[in-house]
């Protein structure tokens, strides 16, 4: 079963230990079809488990160059490959369970296709939405307020890397009301500016091969 793969890499115990154990989840990974989980949402929290755990094994082989302030990692760093992504920065002010996170792409940047967001901090699940070159990530009014800067992270899922390795810059933003923001962006009555001031950051895309 892959979560027993997965498992088994989390406390493995060697180097050798943990490449065999590395390839069975892979393999595992590419026939899941034949691993039958219960509903769809707990494929989901696995697949994102596992992805997440993929993106610090490709933190430590150095794959990107980033800005302190906010660290962007992603899992297939090539040009024009889709990919999850993770945002990690400590936060600018306090979020409050209604709260919203939205980040300002480069141009190049196809985010059509994003349809997850998980946190591995951020507790009560989280809603995207696309808007232009804007993911806003909406909290669903669920867990604790987060204090101005806790240390968070977000995991969207799946962007298309643009064709070049960069560099890239993007912008986070912080929103008291997420429900309340989304509504205006969609009727066009709050746009977000290009010259809007939010944490900054900048990354490479390129595989260390």
């Amino acid at each position: 079963m892959c979560r027993n793969w997965f498992a088994g890499i989390m406390f493995a115990k060697n180097t050798k230990l943990f490449i065999y154990l590395h390839q069975k989840m892979n393999a595992c990974i590419n026939s899941v079809h034949s691993y039958n989980f219960e509903t769809r949402g707990q494929w989901i929290k696995f697949v994102l488990a596992a992805a997440a755990w993929l993106l610090l094994l490709a933190t430590a082989g150095g794959l990107f160059a980033q800005a302190p302030a906010i660290t962007v990692k992603a899992l297939d760093p090539n040009p024009a490959a889709t990919s999850l992504y993770s945002f990690t920065f400590n936060l600018s002010d306090s979020l409050p369970p209604q709260g919203a996170i939205s980040i300002l792409f480069a141009e190049g940047f196809d985010l059509s296709n994003v349809s997850i967001a998980a946190s591995s901090v951020i507790k009560g699940g989280l809603t995207p939405y696309v808007k232009g070159r804007e993911v806003i990530v909406v909290r669903r009014g669920e867990g604790g307020a987060l204090k101005s800067g806790e240390r968070v992270d977000i995991l969207l899922s799946a962007i298309k890397n643009p064709a070049g390795p960069g560099p890239f810059t993007l912008k986070v933003f912080l929103h008291r009301d997420g429900a309340r923001l989304v509504k205006e962006r969609n009727a066009g009555t709050a746009p977000l500016l290009p010259d809007a001031k939010g944490m900054e950051g900048q990354f490479t895309l390129g595989a260390n091969q």
